[in-house]
């Protein structure tokens, strides 16, 4: 199985100057995704010199919406630090994830 996912999404972004050259950039977006699942439905395992075929029940599509938001500060030329959060809704799953570190530019 594969799938594909496709999203439409509208966001704003707004830098802001700093102090000392640093600067923190915040965005939020927001928009419509689709996930299609194309190829054979079935999942095959053979374990043991035994095979078996299964559908794992997927729906070939789901539809849904998610969201976004994040900051950036850029510390120094080169290093910045950033967060973001990224919830998501479709008609079988809702998820929320996170991310954040520091970003080394060369």
């Amino acid at each position: 199985m594969q799938s594909f996912e496709e999203r439409f999404e509208i966001g704003l972004r707004q830098t802001i100057e700093l102090v000392g050259g640093q600067s923190l950039a915040v965005h939020v977006s927001a928009g419509a995704l689709l996930y299609q699942r194309v190829g054979d439905e079935t999942v095959d395992v053979a374990a043991v010199g035994s095979s078996l075929s299964f559908d794992p029940g997927a729906e070939s599509s789901e539809t849904g919406g998610f969201a976004k938001a994040g900051l950036s500060v850029v510390l120094a030329p080169g290093v910045s630090a950033f967060g973001e959060a990224e919830a998501l809704w479709t008609d079988e799953v809702e998820s929320y994830t996170g991310s954040g570190g520091l970003r080394l530019r060369f």
